[in-house]
């Protein structure tokens, strides 16, 4: 009987952890507002965009997730990380967020190099308050326009590309979506 109790007991203090970080879990997910998805399908590589807000009691946050990163240089970016999402602060209000989002869509009408930075933060799941600048290069792939959205770590470079399409779909969504998005986020 003693053997049973302590095995429970073990059992009990090894699963604490995992209850309290479901507990934190379910709070982040309840404070998420998701505005738009996107899942852009570049090479058969699903990468999800994302428009979103995190709220909490005293303010709100809108965020642009474009998705987990690779890793490399400027060059080759190699594709293994599918859990760490990076996410981009876009504003406090509704309409500093479509601010935000018409200047980035706009950079694909620049040249080629062209570069502007955000901050953002790459984490699991939601956005933490790890915030590091983000750069977001204007970049050519034979016909296609693409933005580059990269992070610098540790002497590698942390990137994504999304291209104009995917971009101008998740703003056209957005865009049909907008009255609704006005009633839920009233400033």
């Amino acid at each position: 009987m003693k053997t049973l109790f302590k095995t429970l007991l073990i059992v009990l203090c090894a699963t604490m952890p995992f209850f309290s970080y479901a507990q934190n879990l379910k709070e982040k997910i309840s404070q998420k507002k998701e505005i738009v998805e996107l899942e852009s399908d570049e090479d058969n590589k699903n990468i999800p965009l994302e428009i979103f807000a995190m709220k909490s009691p005293d303010s709100t946050q809108f965020y642009l997730s474009v998705g987990p990163l690779g890793v490399g240089d400027n060059v080759l970016q190699v594709q293994f990380d599918p859990l760490f999402e990076l996410f981009i602060e876009i504003g406090q209000t509704l309409a500093d967020a479509e601010q935000t989002l018409y200047k980035i869509q706009n950079m694909y009408d620049q040249e080629e190099g062209v570069s502007m930075q955000l901050n953002g933060c790459l984490n699991v799941g939601f956005p933490n308050k790890d915030i590091e600048p983000v750069t977001i290069t204007r970049k050519n792939f034979v016909l296609t326009k693409y933005l580059e959205f990269s992070v610098v770590r540790d002497g590698y470079v942390r990137a994504t590309s999304v291209p104009k399409s995917d971009f101008n779909s998740l703003m056209l969504t957005y865009k049909l979506n907008r009255k609704r998005t006005l009633k839920e986020f009233k400033e």
